[in-house]
């Protein structure tokens, strides 16, 4: 069985709900590696995710953005006792920058996959909590990979407390 350590989970749903990403962010040395590990059809993928994130050993975070499409996510996922940390408006926006600034900076390992490079490479930004976030809405192609890769590399940054991350047992 494939095992993830450190592993923070970004999962976003596209804005036309056809797609959920899932993607995974983790230390590598000095740099932070990124990849969109899942893009699946529909949104009924709760038990997927769940699943991805009992396969990983000291998760950081599980990160839905509960005011985006992926917020119908977050009651199934709970029941599936994933434990979920959810951002505030001014954390997403966070997020953006700091993925925008690691990006600048050279310290992001980015995987490639189709869909996280046609998202990156049509990316739209928005006002947000002072400061700028991804666009769901007026993007040319689904933006969800994107905004999940940003959400996970978020969480390595800022992983909750210790005592409220999330267990999952084999």
């Amino acid at each position: 069985m494939l095992k993830l350590e450190n592993v923070a989970l970004g999962v976003e749903v596209s804005s036309d709900r056809l797609h959920t990403s899932i993607a995974a962010a983790a230390r590598d040395g000095d740099r932070i590696s990124v990849a969109l590990i899942e893009y699946l059809h529909g949104t009924d993928n709760a038990a997927r995710i769940a699943e991805i994130a009992g396969m990983t050993t000291q998760l950081l975070g599980v990160v839905i953005d509960p005011r985006s499409p992926a917020a119908t996510l977050i009651d199934p996922l709970t029941a599936l006792e994933v434990a979920l940390v959810t951002p505030t408006a001014h954390e997403v926006a966070v997020a953006h920058g700091r993925f925008i600034d690691e990006l600048r900076a050279g310290r992001l390992k980015i995987g490639d996959h189709p869909q996280l490079d046609a998202a990156a490479q049509h990316a739209l930004t928005r006002p947000l909590a002072g400061g700028e976030a991804l666009d769901r809405r007026k993007a040319f192609v689904d933006s969800s990979p994107l905004i999940a890769a940003e959400l996970a590399i978020w969480c390595v940054f800022a992983p909750p407390e210790p005592s409220k991350r999330p267990v999952f047992w084999a």
